[in-house]
């Protein structure tokens, strides 16, 4: 009997409707996420809690991904841009 694989369901959100979970609290130094994400891309997608719509883990890579975009930078490997919006891809 064979069991069945089931994978993750990943989907793109736009860069600015993602709203952060308020009582984060973690603190970051944002400056050494934007050095990663420049260096090796987006690699590890935000987590959102389905009910809410709101972020569960990752709001210091959603804080520099910010940052890179207002300072007029390129959006990174593995981010899509469409509309004048970056495209982020999170687990739901």
């Amino acid at each position: 009997m064979s069991e069945k694989i089931l994978l993750p369901k990943i989907s793109y959100m736009a860069l600015g409707e993602l709203q952060k979970w308020p009582r984060n609290p973690k603190k970051h130094v944002t400056k050494d996420i934007v050095d990663s994400i420049e260096r090796f891309g987006f690699v590890q997608p935000l987590v959102i809690d389905e009910r809410s719509q709101r972020l569960v883990a990752g709001h210091g890579r959603l804080e520099a991904l910010q940052q890179i975009k207002s300072n007029g930078g390129t959006p990174p490997l593995r981010i899509n841009a469409e509309d004048n919006d970056w495209y982020v891809h999170g687990l739901p």
